[in-house]
């Protein structure tokens, strides 16, 4: 199909292409302005998004410092609940603290253990050994820690002394039966010797030291 402009009459060309050319110059204006528009806006957005990418060096090394000490936490009580068996009581319970990242990490923790006598001698003595166990079981183990293991260790001393008390009154000779001294009674020596060993164990849980924060609680 041919045209429908005429070149037999040059004015109204001429005016045609006139238009043609003035449209030709306003879009190539509005094009500019869209491309000055469009660098105005990038520029203005570009500092907000180099300042929510920029992290100052200290807060790189609090991170740096939450992510080891959330490894130490996690660390620290999953050795005493793996140590635990079947006396811990509701699992793990961390505290945490929101990094500059936005992340949480573990900053504390504490692991619930049964720590009450068992039924028989025989039944506190193994208790109190896995409850000896679970509270050491750390690298570094924390004074609740220690002291939740001394106090364990004098159930224990109790529970053996008590076991050999029991025994020694099945194996008792009579009344009718002549007297013997005491070097001839093995009960009352292990009483003995578990009295001196339960003071040596609670002291030595005791007196050691360890970071704060991560521990094993007992529970009745």
């Amino acid at each position: 199909m041919i045209g429908s402009v005429s070149h037999s009459n040059p004015f109204a060309f001429a005016q045609q292409t006139g238009v043609s050319a003035q449209r030709d110059r306003t879009d190539g204006a509005e094009e500019e302005r869209d491309d000055v528009s469009a660098a105005g806006r990038i520029t203005d957005e570009q500092p907000s998004k180099d300042k929510k990418e920029t992290v100052t060096a200290d807060e790189q090394q609090q991170v740096a410092e939450l992510r080891q000490r959330d490894a130490e936490v996690r660390a620290h009580e999953n050795a005493h609940l793996g140590a635990a068996g079947p006396h811990s009581r509701g699992g793990v319970s961390f505290e945490y603290q929101t990094g500059p990242d936005g992340r949480q990490y573990a900053v504390g923790g504490h692991v619930n253990i049964d720590t009450s006598e068992g039924r028989t001698p025989e039944e506190t003595i193994r208790k109190m050994q896995t409850v000896i166990a679970a509270a050491m079981a750390p690298a570094e183990p924390s004074g609740q820690d220690r002291a939740v293991a001394a106090a364990a260790a004098q159930k224990l001393a109790a529970a053996q002394q008590q076991l050999a008390e029991e025994k020694t009154q099945k194996t008792a000779p009579s009344k009718d039966a002549p007297e013997t001294d005491d070097s001839d009674n093995p009960g009352k020596e292990a009483a003995s010797d578990e009295n001196s060993a339960r003071s040596l164990i609670a002291s030595e849980y005791a007196s050691a030291r360890a970071p704060t924060g991560m521990f094993v609680r007992a529970v009745a």
